[in-house]
C-alpha cells in the first residue's frame, strides 16, 4: 500500500468514525435530560425527530461502510521476478521508464498504477490489467518479466527480484497516471 493509499483509507476511517459518532449522539440525545435542557434553545423539533436522525446517520455509515469496503477489495497477484544486483534507485526516473516500457510493448493490455521501492532497494511494480491483458494470462507475465528485466538491468544496472503485483481492472478505457 503506497502512502496515498494510505492517507485515503486514514482519512475514509476518520469520516465513517465521525459519521458514527454523530448518529449515536441524535440517537441517545432523547435520552439526556441535562443535555436536553442545556441545547434545547438548538433543537426546537421533537426530541424524537432527534432519534430519527440518527438512526438515518448511523445507517449512512454503514452504508459507507460496505462501500468503502467495495471500493477498495480487489484481486491482486504478486509475482517475484528478477535476478541479483545492486543499483542506486529513482522513483520517478524508474517510474517514467516503465510507464514508456509497457506502453509501447503492451499498449491496451496493462499499466503501471503505482511503483514502490522497499527496504534494500526491493521494487515493487502495481499495474493494471486491461481485459485483452487478462485473456493472455501467463504468457503476458513472461514477457512482461523479460522486458522489465532488460530494461532494469541495461538502464539501471538493477538485476534484484522485483514483484508485480497485477490488479485486474473490468473497464475497457484506462490511463496510466
Amino acid at each position: 500500500m503506497g502512502a496515498k493509499s494510505a492517507i485515503a483509507a486514514t482519512l475514509q476511517l476518520f469520516f465513517i468514525f465521525a459519521c458514527f459518532l454523530v448518529g449515536l449522539f441524535f440517537v441517545c440525545f432523547p435520552y439526556l435530560p441535562q443535555l436536553q435542557n442545556q441545547v434545547s434553545h438548538i433543537f426546537s423539533a421533537p426530541f424524537e425527530t432527534c432519534t430519527h436522525i440518527g438512526v438515518g446517520i448511523l445507517g449512512l455509515t454503514v452504508v459507507l461502510t460496505l462501500a468503502f469496503y467495495v471500493l477498495h477489495r480487489g484481486s491482486y497477484v504478486v509475482i517475484q521476478m528478477g535476478g541479483q544486483s545492486k543499483a542506486h534507485l529513482h522513483r520517478t526516473i524508474i517510474q517514467k521508464a516503465v510507464e514508456a516500457c509497457l506502453s509501447s510493448k503492451f499498449p491496451q493490455k496493462m499499466h503501471l498504477k503505482q511503483l514502490e521501492i522497499g527496504p534494500k532497494e526491493h521494487l515493487d511494480f502495481t499495474v493494471t490489467l486491461t481485459p485483452q491483458g487478462a485473456a493472455l494470462g501467463e504468457a503476458l507475465y513472461l514477457q512482461v518479466e523479460e522486458e522489465l528485466n532488460l530494461l532494469l538491468k541495461e538502464r539501471f544496472g538493477y538485476s534484484k527480484p522485483f514483484h508485480l503485483i497485477v490488479q485486474e481492472v473490468a473497464s475497457k478505457s484506462l490511463e496510466p497516471f
